[in-house]
């Protein structure tokens, strides 16, 4: 008996917690993820790296080849 007593006090108190916290904006804490994540050293650093291999890519025989190729 006393087991049950406490389920449903846990219950209870699980569904007034739920009912006092406010709702959360998924959208809104995806986009404060994001946000975060784009201002992380870890962005900075691969945003380096890809601007490095554009260039790298824009400057290379390979892809003279590849548009040569792809012209005729």
């Amino acid at each position: 008996m006393e087991r049950r007593t406490f389920a449903w006090w846990r219950l209870a108190e699980m569904v007034g917690a739920r009912l006092a916290s406010p709702r959360t904006d998924i959208t809104e804490a995806d986009r404060e993820v994001e946000a975060l994540f784009r201002a992380s050293w870890l962005w900075r650093r691969g945003d380096a790296i890809v601007s490095a291999l554009h260039a790298a890519w824009r400057d290379s025989r390979s892809r003279r080849l590849i548009r040569w190729t792809a012209g005729r």
